[in-house]
Order: C-alpha cells, then sequence, then structure tokens
C-alpha cells in the first residue's frame, strides 16, 4: 500500500516535527514521580482519503507518549475496523490511555489484552 509506505518512510521526520512544535509551544511536561513505571498513550485516529476513480478511504491510528512525545503505536485500516482502543496492542498493565469517546463505542474493556489499564475517554475516567 503506498500511502502506508510513504507514511513509514516519513516517521522519523513526523516525530520530530511533533516533538518540535510541542517544545516550542511549552506543551512538554516532566513526568511526575507518581507515573513512575506506567505509559501515558494519547490516541485517535485520522482519516486518509486516496483520490481516484474509485477513492479509498482508510483511518490512520496513531498513538503518542504524553512525556516523551514519541510514537508508541500506528496503524491503517479500511474504514469497517473503526476507532477502537483494541487497535492498539502495546498496552501494558497499569497503563494510562487518553482518547476521545470514539475510542469506547465498542466498550472499554476491549481495549485490554492480559492486565489492567486505564482508559480516559470523554468527560471521565475509567477504570478497566
Amino acid at each position: 500500500m503506498a500511502v502506508w509506505k510513504r507514511i513509514k518512510n516519513s516517521a522519523a521526520w513526523l516525530e520530530w516535527l511533533c516533538k518540535n512544535i510541542c517544545r516550542k509551544a511549552g506543551l512538554v511536561a516532566e513526568k511526575p514521580a507518581w507515573l513512575a513505571g506506567k505509559t501515558v498513550s494519547l490516541v485517535d485516529a485520522s482519516e486518509v482519503v486516496l483520490h481516484g476513480n474509485d477513492k479509498k478511504y482508510y483511518l490512520l491510528h496513531y498513538s503518542l507518549d504524553l512525556f516523551t512525545l514519541s510514537m508508541r503505536e500506528m496503524h491503517i485500516t479500511d474504514m469497517t475496523i473503526g476507532e477502537k482502543l483494541r487497535n492498539f496492542k502495546q498496552i501494558g498493565p497499569g497503563d494510562i490511555m487518553m482518547g476521545e469517546r470514539e475510542h469506547t463505542r465498542d466498550g472499554i474493556c476491549a481495549g485490554v489484552r492480559g492486565g489492567l489499564c486505564t482508559a480516559v475517554a470523554g468527560r471521565g475516567v475509567y477504570p478497566v
């Protein structure tokens, strides 16, 4: 898939761009001691449209470490997959994931595999 190759080849540049925009805006925060050993991830998905005779729609799922601003995961899926926590595989015991309510449409527990994590979605904090 050409889109995947373009995004994958630009991953280092995208990470550098994100880190520097956040740093210049003063948005980089030190990780508090009480979160030691835990990963705090921001998750989202963006629609990617391939133009041509037959438009094709994909979702780019992205996970970013809140404190290092490093990419944790990136996946491209078709539109049938949707925005869900279970799209992300790097979830560990005690990890915290923050995303929109869209990610919890199929149930918050769908994002967990073998261990506990906390999902922060919409207006509340939900232990999983």
